[in-house]
């Protein structure tokens, strides 16, 4: 976990210990995300065992699709304003949760991926 990242307080939202959550920092320009894949990090209770990675990183990769329309949506109607510090959440099913925030930065977007599941590989 890194330290800027629990200055946003979006770490906040795995409590109490998921069993896996992925935070990102992504560059942010005209409602468009590009993941940086040297700004994210990993938490929770399973983030070291591979199979459980694995499987979270593929449902999380399903739902980066829905995530950047309803990003470029949200940033396109004003709701996701690159002067704000508000959070909100992009995506939500049964499994998972992902929760952005620009936190006033204009230029990037921050973001944690939850499971709402201990293990996701049973899901």
């Amino acid at each position: 976990m890194t330290e800027e990242y629990e200055g946003f307080g979006l770490w906040r939202e795995c409590l109490p210990p998921v069993g896996i959550a992925w935070g990102f920092r992504a560059l942010f320009k005209n409602g468009e995300i590009d993941i940086l894949p040297t700004n994210c990090s990993w938490n929770g209770v399973c983030a070291n065992l591979p199979s459980v990675r694995r499987a979270f990183a593929e449902h999380v990769n399903e739902a980066l699709t829905i995530v950047r329309r309803r990003v470029r949506r949200m940033y396109r109607s004003g709701e996701l304003n690159v002067h704000s510090r508000d959070v909100h959440c992009v995506f939500e099913d049964k499994a998972l949760k992902i929760i952005v925030s620009t936190n006033g930065y204009h230029g990037y977007l921050y973001g944690v991926t939850i499971s709402k599941v201990q293990d996701p590989t049973k899901n």
